[in-house]
């Protein structure tokens, strides 16, 4: 009896043995696992429950450790990534800060040169308004003592002295005119000459400038499109030697024959005043500086070169614009854009 017990006793030993040492190896295999540490392979063998289980924790482990080492090339992918950005990021900073220096000295040099041309500007039209102020008196003697000679001492002279007197007396009041176009420039220019802002009829005043100037339109036809009434706040006389520049110009580059048509639109916004000629032209490359200060086209028909510019700075004194279009031998188009809140009605 005391061997039957023994043997018993011997074969559960090892039956409690078999049994938990692959549980104790799952065991071990857990704590490592939840440790953070992945664990190798549980070795069971057996075809039982805990087989399966073990099995089943095998594959999970490898499952596990397969998401953990793809994640570990994303985490490395990423930071690759972060690098290459942060480089970038920098480079692309560097290269703003480089921009905005630049940018600073570009404006600080515009600022710079725009203060030098004000100071040019500012000393050409100091020293036009003191020129022709000491042109004025000189001028004024000379036309008075020729218009004495010519009007009270004709008698006295001799035709020749006479037709000389009449030509030097046609230079005086040229001379005197430019030296008057000289000085309303540089007033309008600098804004020292105010304008004396009323309600002007523009219809009327266009069809006044037209009749004042119709000796000159001789074969020349004159279409106006003209709304019935248009009343708008401005001054009257610059607006008055505005459209009697316009008007002249186009008379005189426009040959017997021709037309000069003169129009206004007008809509919420702007009123459009259109001085159009059938005349000469005017070539390509001299469109961007008709509107500057002496600058003329052709020296053959005479002028001052200043009568656009005077047009150019009383339309800019209304708060308005002026362009131009012109191809040569087809005309020319002056198109003036008055803001619609100069209308009355």
């Amino acid at each position: 009896m005391a061997v039957v017990a023994a043997i018993s006793l011997g074969l559960t030993l090892l039956a409690v043995r078999l049994v938990t040492r692959p549980l104790k190896a799952l065991t071990r295999a857990t704590y490592e696992f939840s440790g953070g540490s992945t664990p190798l392979p549980v070795d069971i063998d057996s075809k039982d429950e805990i087989g399966e289980l073990a099995l089943a924790f095998n594959r999970m482990v490898e499952r596990i450790a397969r998401s953990q080492r793809d994640l570990e090339e994303v985490n490395a992918r990423l930071e690759e990534m972060n690098q290459t950005l942060e480089t970038q990021v920098e480079e692309r900073t560097q290269a703003l800060k480089e921009t905005i220096r630049q940018l600073l000295e570009a404006r600080d040099e515009l600022q710079n040169a725009y203060a030098e041309m004000k100071q040019m500007h500012d000393v050409k039209a100091a020293f036009l308004r003191s020129a022709s102020h000491e042109l004025r008196t000189p001028l004024t003697a000379i036309k008075a003592n020729i218009d004495y000679l010519c009007s009270y001492e004709r008698d006295s002279i001799s035709q020749d002295v006479y037709d000389m007197l009449r030509v030097v007396r046609k230079n005086i009041n040229n001379i005197s005119s430019m030296v008057e176009e000289i000085l309303e420039i540089v007033r309008l220019e600098s804004s020292q000459l105010p304008l004396r802002i009323g309600e002007v009829n523009l219809v009327g005043l266009i069809q006044e400038c037209a009749s004042e100037l119709s000796m000159l339109q001789q074969e020349i036809e004159l279409v106006m499109e003209l709304p019935e009434s248009l009343i708008i706040k401005g001054d009257r006389k610059r607006l008055h030697d505005l459209f009697t520049n316009l008007l002249g110009n186009a008379y005189k580059f426009t040959p017997h024959g021709g037309k000069v048509k003169v129009s206004v639109k007008m809509d919420d916004r702007s009123i459009m005043v259109e001085v159009r000629d059938t005349g000469v032209g005017i070539p390509k490359e001299h469109l961007p500086h008709i509107f500057e200060p002496f600058y003329q086209v052709t020296k053959a028909r005479g002028g001052s070169g200043l009568g656009l510019a005077i047009v150019k700075s009383i339309v800019e004194r209304h708060g308005g614009w002026i362009d131009v279009e012109s191809k040569p031998g087809k005309g020319a188009a002056f198109f003036i854009w008055f803001p619609g809140e100069l209308r009355i009605s």
